[in-house]
């Protein structure tokens, strides 16, 4: 990266530039490059835009790294199913909260506690809830059981795991296919994670 615009995204955010700071947010910036294809020509005619841009990136990468740690998955993972709610109408936001609410139940009734998924459940809870590990297969399997059940079925599921219409119409999809097709679109790797982390801590170093 040309050192005139590192040195503009610097000042530009308020900041002094010596050549030691220089050099270590040059090669943050070329680990998170990995990533973000072309981003070095970006800065290069984008200042401070450009930088924001980063920074916005860099942190939305890190947020999805912490949730897939949390859930015992992949950060491409979760970028994919993310990235099919999106694509049926919920959002990012949508799918960690119906992903977190399955891991939640399974983990619940792995205890022996199905108190809190209410009446329903103690006559109508599904093997693979309990039984499914991983999330992405967990979610792969409420998708394709919610579409099973009737409309009756659909609302007293959906209310028992406090799934919202954006959120169910995401669920009534054919989810599985949705998600391995945009995996497969996603350029987000656990590998970049450590490239982000770096950038952030950089920038709030100076």
């Amino acid at each position: 990266m040309a050192a005139q615009s590192l040195s503009s995204f610097v000042v530009g955010i308020g900041y002094e530039m010596d050549q030691r700071s220089e050099r270590q947010v040059g090669a943050s910036f070329d680990r998170l490059k990995k990533r973000a294809a072309g981003i070095a020509s970006a800065l290069a005619g984008a200042g401070v835009a450009a930088t924001a841009y980063v920074s916005k990136f860099a942190s939305a990468t890190d947020e999805i790294g912490a949730f897939a740690r949390s859930v015992n998955t992949s950060i491409e993972a979760i970028n994919g199913m993310e990235m099919a709610f999106e694509q049926n109408s919920s959002s990012a936001e949508g799918m960690r909260s119906v992903m977190q609410g399955l891991v939640d139940a399974r983990n619940a009734l792995n205890r022996g506690d199905a108190g809190f998924l209410g009446e329903w459940a103690r006559s109508n809870i599904p093997g693979w809830l309990a039984e499914i590990q991983d999330p992405i297969q967990q979610m792969m399997a409420a998708s394709k059981y919610f579409r099973s059940l009737g409309p009756q079925g659909q609302e007293q599921f959906a209310s028992t795991l406090g799934w919202d219409h954006l959120q169910q119409e995401a669920m009534r999809s054919n989810l599985g296919a949705s998600y391995l097709e945009n995996r497969a679109r996603s350029n987000l790797r656990d590998s970049d994670l450590a490239g982000s982390r770096e950038f952030l801590t950089d920038l709030h170093n100076f």
